[in-house]
């Protein structure tokens, strides 16, 4: 019977621990695609965070050179503004001038001409200055563009090459980690990956072959592999859910039908010189709700072998499951439990000092009017005490 325990305890163990390794194995697997995925997705993070400030640093140096040259052309429209409205004014004055030199009179003509002339020649020379000013403001703002061409092809060259650098100092972190992570990894798990990757590649290759000689689209391909992700995980966990049902039924089938005797241990006496007929006193009888215990018992194992041969009729021929092994087991114990001289009650009496529970309450008398020695070891009976099972 021990050994039948034992080895129904070794294959649950067995199956808890396999159930174990095989989560725990999942749990690692997910932690490592789920830290490489993290990385990934850390890694393309700073080369856009990079991206973008570089960006960002030329459209702003790009915008202050624009608000500079349109301040500039702003500055050069104001002087033309204001130089129209000079022109204007000066233009009023001379004819203001020229109505009062020919109201005052009529010899001061050829003077107003002659300063007309001068001021028609300051006109077109301050004209041509302006227009001078003017392109010449034009040629440097395009001198200016010209120059920030450059200034931007080497924003954008040194934003490359700090995006280059950063990308390099994160994939030597990230090189140091997995080669850190590989170093402190066991041989069997570098054997495993090692092994994985070839499958991987081999698995890769042949769907490659399949996919380009049955013209399969990247859209069938990741619906399939979703299909196969999914399917796989709700198979583990239902597998894993069915190992541990499985096991806490047999367990608690075991709990259920074995029963381990439990008894109060008593005082031994040493003296053999004391009277043993005061030592072996009557036991009590019995209470209503032990003797109803006891019925209880006796009908829930006739049930459980009418139930355990109507099963056996209906699957003779096939091997013994589970449940008739324990039956078998629990027929044996309730032998056990047997009374070893009538062999019909449950032993309940314990001798002492030998402390053997061997006899049931019927036989207790005969053997305190008959003789005084224990059935199972022949020694003397001091006294005689009821124990619960």
């Amino acid at each position: 019977m021990l050994g039948i325990l034992d080895n129904l305890v070794q294959t649950v163990n067995s199956v808890g621990n396999t159930c174990v390794t095989v989560f725990s194995s999942f749990i690692t697997l997910n932690y490592y695609v789920g830290d490489i995925l993290f990385n990934c997705l850390k890694t393309v993070y700073l080369t856009c965070i990079s991206t973008i400030c570089t960006l960002f640093v030329v459209i702003r140096i790009m915008l202050e050179d624009l608000l500079v040259f349109f301040q500039e052309i702003s500055e050069t429209l104001t002087n033309c503004i204001f130089f129209f409205f000079q022109c204007f004014d000066l233009f009023l004055e001379v004819v203001s001038n020229i109505c009062a030199a020919v109201g005052t009179s009529i010899g001061s003509v050829v003077e107003c001409i002659t300063s007309c002339f001068s001021f028609l020649y300051n006109v077109v020379a301050h004209c041509l200055q302006y227009f001078g000013d003017f392109f010449s403001l034009i040629g440097k703002s395009l001198i200016l563009l010209v120059n920030l061409v450059p200034s931007t092809v080497y924003l954008i060259y040194a934003g490359s090459i700090r995006l280059f650098h950063c990308s390099k100092q994160i994939t030597a972190q990230l090189l140091a980690k997995v080669h850190q992570n590989i170093t402190t990894t066991s041989p069997e798990l570098l054997l495993g990956i090692v092994v994985g990757t070839l499958a991987t590649v081999m698995i890769t290759r042949y769907t490659i072959k399949t996919i380009r000689e049955r013209s399969i689209t990247w859209r069938s391909v990741l619906r399939a592999l979703l299909w196969l992700v999914c399917t796989a995980y709700i198979f583990i966990f239902r597998s894993i859910a069915r190992c541990v049902t499985l096991s806490l039924t047999v367990m608690e089938m075991t709990v259920s039908n074995l029963r381990v005797p439990m008894f109060a241990h008593a005082g031994d006496s040493d003296d053999e010189g004391e009277d043993r007929e005061h030592l072996v006193g009557a036991v009590e009888d019995s209470d209503d709700e032990e003797n109803e215990r006891q019925a209880t018992k006796r009908r829930n194992y006739e049930m459980l072998r009418k139930r355990a041969s109507k099963k056996q009729g209906l699957r003779r021929g096939s091997e013994d499951s589970i449940e008739d092994q324990l039956l078998r087991e629990v027929e044996r114990e309730r032998e056990d439990k047997l009374c070893c001289i009538c062999q019909d009650q449950e032993k309940c009496i314990m001798m002492l000092p030998c402390r053997h529970l061997c006899i049931c309450a019927g036989c207790q008398q005969q053997m305190r009017t008959h003789r005084n020695t224990c059935p199972m070891c022949r020694k003397q009976v001091k006294q005689m005490i009821k124990a619960y099972l």
